[in-house]
């Protein structure tokens, strides 16, 4: 299935056997967001006329972002927690940047897609997504989120860049992208990709949603 990823994410394609299912294209738009944290409040000891009182002095701090695989599990558990088991078209996450973006199915209107971004504090307002291509079997193209085996991505993630091999320079995983194969066949699938570095294009990894390898795409 070719699919144009919300917020610019990447198109893929992944081998096997072409079926009669027409793959939805997708288009949305999205402005990325960041969000820094407050302060925290350092006490302080002053003496005045031989009495011992506490002032409160503030230091301003910078929340720590969630990255890496951390920022996966907290993005699936903030979708969930906010959209329910939705059925989705893509989703695409960035662990490193952190951002991730969702295409869900508007369960009042199923002919709506709409797109939500999480950027590690919460979930966006819907965007509206531009289907183009056969959209009479939408169902087709979607999967559930309950489907998907969240707590393995972690591993998945360092069993990509270990299949893919040690490349010079490579950052390790860039992205993800969650969708179904078609049209090449009906699995959902996880594809990991990996960072060339200064000799390569990278490649990626293809899992399916419960976690076993489908196949590597190596570097080129």
């Amino acid at each position: 299935m070719l699919l144009s990823g919300a917020c610019g994410g990447s198109t893929t394609e992944t081998g096997g056997s072409p079926s009669s299912s027409t793959p939805v294209t997708a288009k949305s738009s999205t402005e990325t967001t960041e969000n820094v944290g407050g302060g925290t409040e350092k006490p302080t000891i002053t003496i005045q006329q031989g009495v011992t009182t506490t002032t409160v002095k503030s230091t301003p701090t910078t929340a720590k972002k969630v990255l890496g695989p951390e920022f996966v599990t907290a993005a699936a558990a903030a979708f969930q927690t906010d959209l329910g088991d939705f059925k989705a078209l893509e989703m695409t996450i960035h662990p490193d940047q952190p951002r991730a973006v969702v295409q869900i199915q508007d369960p009042a209107k199923p002919s709506n897609i709409d797109a939500y971004e999480f950027t590690g504090s919460k979930v966006g307002s819907p965007s509206p997504v531009t289907l183009t291509g056969d959209t009479t079997d939408i169902e087709a193209n979607l999967f559930l989120a309950s489907t998907i085996a969240w707590d393995q991505i972690p591993a998945m993630m360092e069993q990509a860049v270990a299949e893919i091999g040690e490349l010079e320079g490579s950052t390790g995983v860039t992205h993800l992208i969650i969708q179904k194969n078609l049209p090449f066949d009906e699995d959902t699938v996880i594809n990991i990709y990996v960072d060339g570095g200064t000799r390569s294009q990278g490649g990626y990894v293809s899992f399916l949603n419960d976690g076993t390898l489908k196949k590597v795409y190596g570097p080129s």
